[in-house]
């Protein structure tokens, strides 16, 4: 098995957290230092392995530089980098119930009230609200991988897989912080959960209040 097709198992595997790797990578090897150590290992392309070896260790030790094989194969580059990844999906919480169950939970006391500041409350059911539009918006081919039970007090959904939960957390959060006019505009187009539920439950046949 070649290097890339075992690179492409890896990934199947990690789902998400393998395309990460790339934003963890830049910053703990920013592009600046990756641009100097590649300058200097193409100087030592004439060395034969032993020593190329020990002089590509040399660079990357001077320049700080990790690299994708360095995550992959090395335990405690591994472990730094899952905990990174962790903290990038925080304060969302994701549980597994069973191999083939998982949720993603957010406390009330969690969520970022300043969002809603120009609409609603910003509970557990305006999170959701949220958090739909979001997925519907952004990575609308996840929608159907989800299923909601959220309560005033806490926003949760399910999964059959962690893998989209992550998926989503990871970018809600990226863009929570680095987008925030764009879950702003969801917010401001959101219609209120509870008459969301009622359209909802019209369209499917159950005629409320009548």
């Amino acid at each position: 098995m070649s290097i890339m097709q075992d690179y492409e198992n890896i990934r199947k595997d990690l789902g998400f957290k393998y395309d990460a790797i790339e934003d963890y990578l830049n910053v703990v090897s920013p592009p600046s230092q990756y641009k100097k150590y590649e300058k200097e290992l193409k100087k030592l392309s004439s060395l034969d392995y032993e020593n190329f070896d020990i002089k590509n260790k040399e660079l990357k030790n001077k320049y700080g530089i990790t690299l994708l094989s360095d995550i992959l194969y090395n335990e405690k580059n591994w472990n730094k980098y899952i905990k990174w990844f962790g903290k990038q999906l925080e304060p969302f919480k994701i549980i597994k119930h069973s191999d083939s169950l998982f949720s993603i939970i957010l406390n009330e006391k969690d969520i970022d009230k300043s969002i809603f500041k120009y609409k609603f409350t910003g509970n557990g059911y305006d999170f959701e609200n949220l958090f739909r539009s979001y997925v519907e918006n952004k990575l609308p081919k996840l929608s159907n991988e989800l299923r909601y039970d959220s309560e005033a007090g806490m926003f949760s959904a399910f999964s059959d897989s962690e893998k989209p939960l992550e998926k989503i957390a990871y970018y809600f959060n990226n863009d929570l912080k680095n987008n925030k006019d764009f879950i702003t505009s969801l917010i401001l187009n959101m219609t209120d959960y509870e008459v969301q539920l009622w359209l909802k439950n019209w369209v499917n046949g159950i005629h409320l209040f009548m």
